[in-house]
């Protein structure tokens, strides 16, 4: 029971935002972007460039659909415009469209380019959304190879091994997140969850301390602390806990 609750990790969801230069990509509180510069061609159509910034314009709009059909047109301009297809993918994943969207981010990641760490990213949050943990381990570890000091990576890898109950894993890599920025509520959040259900409640309550103390917003947090509280008998700590969960989060009550 105290196990599936801790567990109730909402999955990663995004706020997708789509730029005609950068790519902005909102993953558990983290925001990070990656530009690109890009020029438009002097042919005689639309060039693939106007395109992708139609559609940039769309899904500011909250047109997804229209936006989808003009990076579409964007790739049958110039089927190797990098951001097209990202910005595509992205959309898919706002969609919900997973599969779509990874389709999208292997097309980014045959091209190449400077955009590989980025798309690596999004490809690894697609897989995990689709519960294909070892595809999304892959592609985190990928990026990390690539850039060692990628906090949110570590931090979606270790999410990952956490999911598999894989928690020594997940310890290592929040380990790492931490030493990384020691700002991270998430990173102590989640690190506490991985002691928790290691039977570690002494050091999961002082890593949510951490997590709170960073970010009192966070009402899984107390929700947490709260369990492991009552498992140590701190019944009174628990309660007060459980009721301020309850506040931050109607869901939790």
């Amino acid at each position: 029971m105290i196990e599936s609750i801790i567990r109730q990790y909402a999955k990663n969801r995004r706020e997708i935002q789509i730029f005609p230069t950068a790519v902005g990509l909102a993953v558990a509180g983290l925001i990070v972007s990656v530009v690109i510069l890009f020029f438009i061609g002097d042919s005689g159509g639309i060039s693939a460039f106007a395109h992708n910034d139609k559609g940039v314009a769309f899904t500011n709009r909250e047109l997804p659909l229209d936006a989808i059909r003009e990076f579409d047109k964007a790739i049958e301009v110039d089927s190797t415009y990098t951001q097209a297809y990202i910005n595509r993918g992205l959309t898919y994943d706002a969609l919900g469209e997973f599969q779509r969207a990874i389709e999208n981010y292997d097309k980014a990641v045959e091209l190449g380019g400077p955009t590989s760490i980025q798309v690596y990213f999004t490809r690894g949050v697609a897989y995990l959304n689709l519960g294909q943990s070892q595809r999304a381990i892959a592609d985190f570890s990928k990026v990390i190879k690539l850039n060692p000091t990628y906090v949110q990576a570590y931090i979606n890898r270790g999410y990952t091994y956490f999911d598999l109950s894989q928690y020594q894993p997940a310890i290592e890599d929040y380990d790492i997140a931490i030493g990384l920025d020691p700002t991270s509520a998430k990173a102590y959040e989640h690190r506490g969850a991985a002691y928790q259900n290691s039977g570690e409640n002494l050091q999961a309550i002082e890593d949510y301390d951490k997590a709170i103390g960073l970010d009192p917003s966070l009402g899984r947090a107390y929700l947490n602390r709260s369990i492991a509280l009552s498992q140590l008998g701190r019944l009174t700590e628990a309660n007060a806990d459980k009721a301020r969960a309850c506040t931050l989060n109607k869901q939790l009550c």
